[in-house]
């Protein structure tokens, strides 16, 4: 269950929800497992050979990247952007939970930021910016072009 879900004001209804775009995936964690992964393998090799200790010394490296792995996983699936009819909500964490809002009749601007590797696979930034200088940013959400137009053309109508 989201966590939007528990905290819906009577009569509120989600307008959109965006994850992170897959691109979150090729950040600098994966290179790391990579890396350990093929260290580990190294290390599985000179297994054989029982006398230089390589199974334990790629045993905690395969372990060290699963672990890290899964905290990446817990990341991606813990961070929900969500636009409802009353408010911008922003929350991370999986045991803590942080949580950002912003009601709709407080937003002045809404922003798209993409680089030009944002352009060609689809995916960037929308800031929501508020009254008084408070601002929610949704990091790296697919299509921030499209979610923005079904954002506005909700509040602007």
């Amino acid at each position: 269950m989201l966590y939007i879900n528990k905290t819906l004001i009577e009569g509120e209804k989600i307008i959109a929800f965006e994850r992170m775009h897959w691109i979150f995936w090729l950040s600098w964690f994966p290179i790391f497992f990579l890396i350990s992964f093929s260290i580990s393998f190294v290390y599985l090799l000179m297994s054989l050979f029982p006398d230089r200790g390589g199974a334990f010394i790629s045993s905690i490296f395969l372990l060290g990247s699963f672990i890290g792995l899964l905290c990446y996983f817990i990341k991606y699936i813990s961070v929900e952007n969500v636009v409802t009819s009353e408010r911008v909500f922003y929350k991370t964490g999986f045991i803590t939970v942080d949580t950002d809002e912003l009601r709709n009749k407080k937003i002045e601007n809404i922003q798209i930021k993409q680089s030009i590797l944002g352009r060609i696979i689809g995916y960037g930034d929308l800031e929501f910016k508020g009254v008084g200088g408070s601002s929610i940013i949704f990091r790296s959400i697919k299509d921030p072009i499209a979610m923005k137009k079904t954002v506005e053309k909700f509040l602007f109508q």
